[in-house]
């Protein structure tokens, strides 16, 4: 199943993101990723590349994966601040994923303020 062995930042949240919007199990993305041997850094571009990979998703999709990653912080698989950097991150890309996806703004919207919602970020 990969867990725990080396693998592209992209290639994991992709492979995150199908396992969520397949059976939205919480517990076995939890797993998943405290059985990731990545640093804080690491963490940071987990959130960022599931954030990217969810783009080009159905918006019930978007939201899964936005709630997985609240759902992620309450369980202290990650925190809140790499969550955040994350967004950040994807923030910082926009100008270039509007070129791919021409709503990537709107749905990096939803996302974001979907985790502000839950507390996720501030």
């Amino acid at each position: 199943e990969g867990r725990g062995q080396a693998f592209s930042a992209e290639e994991g949240a992709k492979a995150l993101v199908a396992e969520i919007v397949s059976c939205d199990d919480s517990r076995e993305a939890q797993e998943w990723v405290e059985g990731l041997d990545a640093p804080e850094a690491g963490r940071i571009e987990l959130c960022k590349r599931m954030l990217l990979a969810a783009m080009d998703r159905p918006e019930a999709e978007r939201k899964l994966v936005a709630g997985m990653l609240s759902s992620l912080c309450v369980r202290g698989a990650l925190e809140p601040s790499q969550v955040e950097a994350g967004c950040e991150l994807v923030l910082k890309r926009l100008d270039d994923l509007v070129l791919d996806v021409p709503k990537a703004a709107d749905y990096a919207a939803e996302m974001i303020a979907h985790l502000v919602e839950d507390k996720t970020v501030p």
